[in-house]
């Protein structure tokens, strides 16, 4: 029946045109009527004939056919005959408004974007698709703006595949991009918040669906770091840690922590680039004792307590005592590990200070209102200790990804309840026995 209908197909195509100009239209009208039922073998034969065309524009429009119904296996068979891709991307808004799955993006949409009734929302309006993407991934990764060329072209099938939930078609795209650790991550940084978004993943399907395509591309990403450093070479190691440390807006490191891929993470170049960020020009982890006495005592830097790498070593060898102190001492202080040890001690201080200040200075003059030294350097400390986790919450773009951390949370408690005992403590009482306290 199905070649019946495409000599149909055929025959109506000659009596409309000349022998020369249709015999190769006859095969892609072929591969239309194979689309229509589902038939990629039907679809491969004619496209393997020796009659056949490979015009590259046609067999991207059919091709736009295949993807709009998430038909894999003639996607793939198209894009081996040379469909052409920048055609697709160039018009890969039809994509969004008419593909198969698109309930949960106009719920997105509709609750996230404008407040629009889910009948009012169109997904063929490409400022709204730029904008989601856009409050997706984040504003400043604007990958989508850009089809330039074919790999750019590839990215953006990539991303509709996963806004579109189709983990088949996204991969098959996916395996075409430039920098498949790029894309991987930053699918799984859009899924995560596709996920995470209130009233947008609401049925079973859409939920498993999400949770296989996270594993899946976060294991692609982890099998393209094995091959990079599965080699003990120096050479491909270094390879490997210059391809995650490769900084476009964020580090590809930075993009796991985003979107949680401890896996990623836990990987042995992932640590092993984290263990150089964490030492920073030290050859050896600086522990908390070794850190307090080098601040104590600046000149501990120059003692065996404290390695530096070679380059700093060799930079300055022919240098005077105090340049080469310099040098060691702001690369010691510039160490993550440093500043973390640091960080630690400054708490420990402030608890001991804070304690002495209201076990000796507070409920015992007569007068809380009375403001001294004691109580100023505490609240200067304090006022610091804010602004430092204000920072914090403004680096990571937004608030409650801040509040999301366990250990800010508590943080947050511990400055609620300072913040009170600050207001009490100065809260005049009648009685000898003072309740603020």
């Amino acid at each position: 029946l199905l070649e019946a209908l495409v000599k149909a197909q055929a025959t109506l195509s000659q009596n409309m045109s000349d022998e020369a100009t249709n015999a190769g239209s006859i095969h892609l009208s072929g591969v239309q009527v194979a689309l229509g039922w589902n038939r990629p073998d039907f679809a491969e034969k004619l496209l393997n004939s020796d009659s056949a065309t490979k015009d590259e524009k046609a067999l991207g429009s059919i091709l736009m056919h295949a993807l709009a119904w998430n038909l894999y296996d003639f996607t793939e068979l198209l894009l081996a005959h040379g469909a052409s891709i920048p055609m697709v991307a160039a018009n890969m808004i039809l994509l969004y408004g008419s593909g198969n799955n698109v309930d949960h993006l106009k719920r997105y949409v509709r609750y996230h974007l404008g407040g629009l009734h889910h009948s009012e929302v169109n997904l063929n309006d490409k400022a709204t698709i730029d904008k989601m993407i856009d409050r997706l991934s984040g504003s400043q990764h604007n990958f989508h703006s850009n089809v330039s060329n074919e790999s750019d072209s590839y990215f953006e099938l990539m991303v509709w595949a996963a806004l579109s939930l189709s983990p088949e078609i996204a991969e098959l795209m996916w395996s075409n991009t430039q920098e498949p650790i790029k894309g991987a991550l930053f699918i799984l940084m859009i899924l995560r918040k596709l996920e995470k978004s209130k009233k947008v993943i609401v049925t079973n399907h859409e939920k498993e669906t999400i949770e296989f395509m996270r594993k899946r591309f976060e294991q692609l990403a982890i099998d393209i770091m094995d091959l990079l450093h599965q080699n003990s070479e120096k050479t491909l190691r270094e390879k490997a840690l210059k391809v995650v440390a490769r900084l476009d807006d964020m580090s590809y490191i930075d993009m796991a922590y985003v979107c949680q891929a401890k896996d990623f993470v836990a990987h042995p170049a992932c640590q092993e680039l984290q263990d150089k960020r964490w030492k920073r020009g030290l050859t050896s982890e600086v522990g908390f004792f070794t850190t307090v006495l080098v601040f104590l005592c600046p000149l501990l830097v120059m003692s065996p307590l404290v390695t530096f790498n070679r380059s700093l070593i060799n930079k300055g060898a022919t240098c005077g005592f105090k340049v080469k102190w310099t040098r060691q001492f702001k690369a010691f202080c510039t160490s993550p590990s440093v500043k973390f040890w640091m960080e630690v001690a400054m708490y420990l201080l402030f608890i001991v200070y804070q304690s002495y200040v209201i076990l000796t200075k507070v409920g015992r003059e007569g007068d809380n209102c009375t403001l001294n030294t004691q109580k100023v350097i505490l609240l200067v400390w304090f006022g610091m200790l804010l602004i430092d986790e204000f920072i914090q919450a403004v680096n990571l773009g937004h608030f409650s990804v801040w509040f999301n951390v366990i250990w800010n949370k508590i943080d947050a408690v511990m400055y609620m309840i300072n913040i009170m005992g600050l207001i009490l403590v100065h809260i005049p009482a009648k009685s000898e026995v003072l309740f603020s306290n």
